[in-house]
């Protein structure tokens, strides 16, 4: 997982959008960003590791789509409005990650939710990022 950090940290220097990452954090605080500043802080001390890739391409997601916030966003695993569509740009950043060298018979949405920490009800969102990059 440090790896896929790395890469989104590149990702985020490329699109000029700062970040922190931390791990002087409680274990319970989700990943932030704030859109007026284009910077995204990043509890590293999260508590299950797998998903802090997807909290971070997810705050990464908000900034690329051109959200606007007064006040930080939060990571929300919600299935609606700009949540939603920053999940959607996160599943796609982290899809190359799982597809990686893997025939397609191999490819699984379990395996991939499992691996980020997918909540469940973004299954249906999962399934079309991992599908329609065959």
């Amino acid at each position: 997982m440090d790896d896929i950090v790395i890469d989104l940290c590149n990702y985020a220097m490329k699109h000029n959008i700062g970040f922190i990452l931390t791990k002087h954090l409680d274990s319970s605080t989700v990943a932030a960003a704030n859109t007026e500043s284009r910077t995204i802080i990043v509890n590293t001390n999260y508590k299950d590791k797998r998903q802090i890739p997807l909290q971070f391409a997810h705050e990464i997601g908000h900034i690329v789509n051109g959200d606007h916030s007064m006040r930080a966003l939060y990571f929300t695993p919600s299935r609606y409005g700009i949540e939603l569509k920053a999940n959607i740009t996160a599943l796609n950043l982290l899809a190359p990650y799982y597809l990686e060298d893997k025939p397609d018979e191999y490819v699984d949405v379990d395996s991939f939710m499992e691996m980020f920490a997918v909540p469940e009800h973004l299954r249906d969102a999962a399934e079309q990022v991992l599908y329609s990059n065959d």
